[in-house]
């Protein structure tokens, strides 16, 4: 039996999004769905736009200091580079945009592109463990439903692993770990090649002060991104404290870990109906916050990302041929 490629993934989460959709949109009054989210209150929905542009210069930041442990990066182009990742999570399936962050960010900067992942990668973890903080401190604050509490167990499951093999590759000597597979010469130069340039990536780990300042920036960010949702909720007249609003987060945050169509769409919306239907309200309602909530973030930071690709210098042909270059570049890098 074959098995799965990417090309399968994308498929399965387009479906799986396609489905997720379809079961949002069931049992809504779609009238009254379009009077609620045509009745929304512009103020709100604008301050969400602002600072969701906030929350992404942030995490922009806290990527450059992650950076910066291996290659001081000037923070527009790690903004840029940002905003264009994000867009291209928008329009391309499976996250791609995380691999156009390194496509564009290794050329940008001259840094080896699996160093350039091993950064990003560090950089997702601080995120996880900003979440997995939220997480952990919700149930002491409200009643949350068992398949959350499952969920927050298989999360953190899944970062202690991460964590655990982060720490061995940086503790370890360079290559070490390549010693124990039983490949060719050539084969086992170049991944010891690749694995001294991942560890390059990793140094931020060992740096207090840097670890001490992007835990901070990720509390910040998930602090802004729990006052969207409770900006977006009150646009509708839906009134919940901050404390809801991450429950809300958490949960369309677990469930967009899942493969899904570009942009999560199908994926966000079930999710965030879910979250608001164990809250008590009503989907129609519910799906309006969603579709408030989803665009207002995801339009306008298509928009600003697309505009931000002439200062980087590519074109957005240039993104969807990108794939497989981060291995040719590097093979080239350790010839």
């Amino acid at each position: 039996m074959a098995a799965l490629d990417f090309k399968d993934w994308k498929i399965a989460g387009t479906i799986v999004s396609i489905l997720l959709l379809v079961l949002a949109f069931w049992n809504v009054d779609f009238a009254k769905l379009l009077s609620v989210t045509a009745g929304a209150a512009l103020l709100p929905i604008a301050a969400v736009a602002a600072i969701n542009f906030v929350v992404v210069a942030l995490k922009a930041y806290r990527w450059k200091v992650v950076l910066a442990a291996t290659k001081n990066v000037g923070f527009p182009t790690v903004l840029l580079t940002t905003l264009v990742g994000f867009m291209a999570n928008n329009v391309l399936p499976a996250r791609a945009g995380e691999l156009v962050r390194i496509i564009v960010l290794g050329k940008k900067a001259g840094i080896s592109k699996t160093t350039v992942l091993g950064t990003l990668a560090l950089d997702r973890v601080f995120e996880g463990v900003g979440m997995l903080v939220v997480l952990a401190a919700l149930p002491f604050l409200i009643e949350t439903p068992d398949w959350m509490r499952k969920g927050t167990l298989v999360f953190v499951i899944l970062m202690t692993a991460v964590l655990a093999v982060l720490i061995v590759m940086v503790r370890l000597e360079s290559g070490r770990w390549v010693t124990w597979i039983p490949v060719s010469d050539r084969w086992s130069s170049f991944l010891q090649t690749m694995a001294a340039k991942l560890k390059d990536g990793l140094r931020t780990i060992n740096n207090a002060r840097a670890t001490a300042i992007v835990l901070l920036v990720s509390a910040a960010v998930w602090f802004l991104q729990g006052l969207m949702v409770h900006l977006c909720l009150e646009s509708i007249g839906l009134h919940f404290g901050l404390t809801h609003a991450l429950f809300i987060l958490m949960v369309i945050n677990l469930a967009i870990m899942a493969p899904a169509a570009p942009g999560n769409i199908g994926t966000f919306e079930f999710s965030a109906m879910l979250a608001l239907g164990y809250l008590g309200v009503d989907p129609t309602p519910a799906l309006s916050f969603a579709l408030i909530y989803h665009f207002v973030q995801m339009i306008p930071l298509t928009l600003v990302g697309i505009i931000a690709l002439p200062a980087l210098g590519i074109r957005l042909a240039d993104i969807r041929r990108g794939d497989g270059d981060v291995e040719r570049g590097d093979r080239r890098d350790s010839e």
